[in-house]
C-alpha cells in the first residue's frame, strides 16, 4: 500500500491580480460601484439573507421609487489534477505528477448582492411557471469542457444564460432596476 505522502514542487500558474494596471482598473471599477451605491436597495427581508443574529449593512436610499439590484456574473474552472502538491507514493518510488491537468468543468452563475446566487425560491418558481412555462429556477450552467465533451465556453453560451438570468431578475425584483 501507499505509506508516505510526498510533495510535488510544481504548481499552477497564478494570474497577475496585483499588477499595477490591474489594480488601477479595479480601483476605477470600485469607484463606479460606489457612485451608484445610493440607489441600492436594502435586502428584502434580512432574515432571508443573513443567518442568525447577523444584520446586513444598510446602504442606499430606501425611499427611492426604484432601487438598483446589482447582479454579477462569475465563472470558475476546475480540473481533476489542479495543483496537486501532495501525492501518495510507495516508500521506494518517486511521486510522478500527471502530465495533463486532467478533465475540466466550468461553472457559470449569476450572483446578486443580497442573497448570493440568482435563483427563484420554490414558491416564486411555481408561481412563475404559470405565466412562463419555460422559466428556469436558476441561470447556472455547468459544462465539461474539452474535445468530445460539451465544447468550450463561448460568447454564445454566455448570452444564452443572460436571458434566463434577466427573466429570473424580473420575477424576483419586479419593482426594481437591475444591472
Amino acid at each position: 500500500g501507499f505509506e508516505r505522502i510526498d510533495s510535488s514542487k510544481k504548481g499552477v500558474y497564478i494570474d497577475g491580480h496585483e499588477r499595477a494596471d490591474v489594480v488601477q482598473e479595479r480601483e476605477k471599477y470600485l469607484d463606479s460601484l460606489h457612485a451608484i451605491e445610493f440607489v441600492h436597495s436594502p435586502p428584502p427581508n434580512p432574515s432571508d439573507v443573513c443567518p442568525g443574529d447577523q444584520q446586513p449593512v444598510q446602504t442606499g436610499n430606501s425611499s427611492a421609487s426604484k432601487h438598483l439590484v446589482t447582479i454579477f456574473h462569475d465563472e470558475s474552472s476546475f480540473q481533476s489534477n489542479d495543483d496537486q502538491r501532495f501525492v501518495w507514493s510507495q516508500p521506494d518510488q518517486t511521486a510522478i505528477k500527471p502530465k495533463s491537468r486532467g478533465s475540466g468543468r466550468m461553472v457559470s452563475d449569476f450572483i446578486e448582492e443580497h442573497a448570493g446566487y440568482l435563483r427563484l425560491t420554490t414558491d416564486d418558481f411555481e408561481r412563475a411557471k404559470v405565466d412562463f412555462p419555460d422559466i428556469a429556477c436558476e441561470a447556472r450552467q455547468i459544462i465539461e469542457y474539452g474535445e468530445n465533451r460539451d465544447g468550450y465556453w463561448t460568447c454564445d453560451k454566455f448570452v444564452s444564460k443572460v436571458k434566463p438570468a434577466v427573466a429570473i431578475a424580473e420575477i424576483k425584483y419586479p419593482k426594481d432596476r437591475y444591472s
